[in-house]
């Protein structure tokens, strides 16, 4: 069989010009001229490779398994690492020391104690034995004499434990206003106080609180206004100066001291300021949402009146709203709409009782409960209950104890 002579290999074919030093660069391959004249060391192309990589100065030498180069290497990974470490620390201080700064404005705007300073009852400690001997205190063989001195199961309700600005004071009064005409003059001071709102450039009572400021002064420079009342039913303030809207806002929500009694205006007073008010003012408009919930808002504050959302929101005027405030609220039971009635109360054969009537109740009406109680006292067996009879057998023999 006829023999195929090997070839040589490719790198050797490549190699073999190079090692020719008499040739001219001329009749050498192209790739092996270019190699043979370059003059870029070795060392600028290692570099160049490591930026390619790194795209930037190259982060490790060119022969990082050096002991040299391994120590230098890992001096600059400690730098770095201490450097970020230092960064981060100085990051946190400054996070406390802001935290603290607003900790301590915090605790200067709010009060120290919420206790009153002055109380009626201080803490005393009594006297050692050794401090009661001198003192000549000998003690007691017998209960008989002793003052009796309460511990601190109830000290926090005792009175002077609590300051004013520690009272809850609710948003609406606790009493209700049932007075019609009563009611109408709150209804207008709620009407008038959310114009002024409007007119001074607010929107309306809907954000603001105030702290319940029930004062005759407050209602009768709110009822001195004047409203002026347009066909389509929209209303506003009539010749009132600035002053005295802005007047009228300050004590809405300016009012920050707690009123500890509500003083309302007299019935009789009501009557009359009610009777001198042109009625034009009941067809003022509800229909912007905003305003009538800023006027019941009010409302339900002045009076403890409030009118729930599905009633509320058939209110097109003033008039509707006076209207659903002084009718007074169905009874929620039978027994109660009879009491309001009051026509079985004028029946001669007719009582009424507040609770239930029981047998004992019979019997005693008629005079036999007392010989009922003596037979049964007789008998051995007890007047009311039967917590003193026995368990029956029969529950023993079920289970099988008997």
């Amino acid at each position: 069989m006829r023999r195929i002579p090997r070839l040589r290999q490719p790198s050797l074919l490549a190699a073999a010009p190079i090692q020719c030093t008499c040739a001219a660069p001329a009749t050498l391959p192209i790739h092996a001229a270019r190699r043979a004249l370059s003059t870029t060391p070795a060392s600028n192309a290692g570099d160049r490779l490591r930026k390619a990589l790194w795209k930037d100065d190259a982060s490790i030498p060119a022969d990082p398994y050096a002991a040299e180069n391994s120590q230098a290497l890992q001096q600059q990974l400690l730098e770095r690492e201490l450097a970020e470490a230092e960064a981060q620390l100085a990051e946190f201080e400054a996070q406390a020391a802001d935290a603290q700064r607003s900790e301590k404005q915090n605790a200067r705007r709010r009060p120290n104690t919420r206790l009153d300073g002055k109380l009626k009852n201080q803490r005393k400690w009594a006297p050692t034995t050794k401090e009661a001997e001198k003192q000549g205190y000998v003690p007691a063989q017998t209960i008989d004499g002793l003052e009796e001195v309460g511990g601190l199961e109830a000290w926090w309700e005792q009175g002077g434990r609590w300051g004013k600005e520690s009272r809850y004071v609710g948003f609406a009064r606790k009493d209700k206003v049932v007075d019609p005409n009563l009611c109408e003059v709150y209804v207008r001071q709620a009407v008038v106080e959310a114009l002024a709102f409007g007119a001074s450039g607010d929107r309306d009572l809907v954000t603001s609180t105030s702290a319940l400021p029930h004062s005759r002064k407050v209602t009768s420079r709110a009822l001195h206004v004047q409203l002026t009342v347009g066909p389509d039913g929209s209303a506003s303030i009539a010749g009132a100066p600035e002053e005295r809207i802005s007047r009228i806002n300050r004590d809405v929500v300016g009012h920050t001291q707690v009123v500890e009694e509500v003083q309302d205006v007299s019935a009789e007073r009501a009557k009359e300021i009610v009777a001198s008010w042109d009625k034009s003012w009941k067809g003022i408009s509800l229909q912007d949402a905003r305003f009538k919930f800023s006027v019941h808002k009010r409302v339900f504050q002045l009076t403890g009146q409030y009118i729930h959302d599905a009633k509320l929101a058939q209110i097109g005027t003033v008039g509707d709203l006076i209207a659903a405030v002084i009718t007074p609220p169905k009874p929620t039971k039978v027994a109660e709409a009879v009491r309001e009635r009051g026509e079985l109360l004028e029946l001669p054969n007719v009582k009424v009782h507040d609770r239930r009537i029981t047998p004992i109740d019979k019997e005693t009406a008629v005079g036999r409960w007392k010989v009922i109680v003596e037979e049964l006292e007789k008998r051995g067996l007890p007047v009311t209950g039967h917590e003193q009879l026995p368990q029956p057998v029969q529950r023993k023999w079920i289970q099988g104890r008997a």
